[in-house]
C-alpha cells in the first residue's frame, strides 16, 4: 500500500530529495493512515475526490518546502497536446518558466541531458509513442549525470493502474 512505499522510499538514500504526496480515498481508517503517514514523514497528503486547484496548492507547498523551485525550469513531456497545455498553465500558476514542453521521450531526453543544470523537475505522460515515460525515466535513472532529476509519470486510470505504479515505483520514479 501508499504507506509501505512511503516507508521504502525513506530507506534508500538515492529518493533523499523525493517529494511524497499521499492521495487516498476518504473511509473510516482515514484517520488512521493520516497519523501513520505522518509519523512516516509525508510530505503532504490529499483525499480524493479532490478538485486541481486543492492538488496544485500541495504541490507548491510541498515545493516551497523542498526548495525544489530553486530551479525555475521545468519540462513537460507527452503526446496530447492538451494535456501539455493543462500542466504547462498549472506549472506557470507555480511561477516557473521557462517550461520546455515535448511531444516525444527522445527529443526531451536530449534536451535534458544538455540542460540538466536548469531543470527543476520532468513531468511526463507514460505512455507515447517511440519511447513510453518509463523508458524515459530508466533513461534518466541509469545517466549518473541526469539520475537525481525529480521526475513525475502521469497516466490515465486503467485496469493496469497498480502494475503500472508498482513497475514506476522500481524504477525510482
Amino acid at each position: 500500500d501508499g504507506l509501505e512505499v512511503l516507508r521504502q522510499v525513506h530507506k534508500n538514500p538515492i529518493f533523499s530529495r523525493s517529494i511524497f504526496i499521499m492521495v487516498t480515498s476518504p473511509a473510516s481508517t482515514e484517520k488512521l493512515k493520516v497519523t501513520a503517514s505522518a509519523l512516516n514523514k509525508v510530505d503532504s497528503y490529499l483525499i480524493k475526490p479532490f478538485h486541481p486547484p486543492a492538488l496544485l496548492e500541495k504541490l507548491k507547498l510541498t515545493m516551497v518546502d523542498h526548495a525544489i523551485n530553486r530551479k525555475k525550469s521545468a519540462m513537460v513531456v507527452d503526446d496530447d497536446e492538451s494535456v501539455r497545455s493543462l500542466v504547462t498553465d498549472i506549472l506557470s500558476q507555480m511561477h516557473f518558466e521557462p517550461i520546455h514542453q515535448f511531444e516525444r521521450a527522445p527529443a526531451a531526453l536530449k534536451f535534458l541531458q544538455e540542460h540538466v543544470d536548469d531543470i527543476a523537475f520532468v513531468i511526463s505522460d507514460w505512455e507515447m509513442p517511440e519511447m513510453s515515460g518509463l523508458d524515459f525515466l530508466h533513461h534518466v535513472r541509469t545517466n549518473s549525470k541526469l539520475q537525481h532529476t525529480p521526475f513525475v509519470i502521469i497516466t490515465s486510470q486503467t485496469s493496469l493502474e497498480m502494475l503500472k505504479i508498482k513497475q514506476a515505483v522500481e524504477a525510482h520514479v
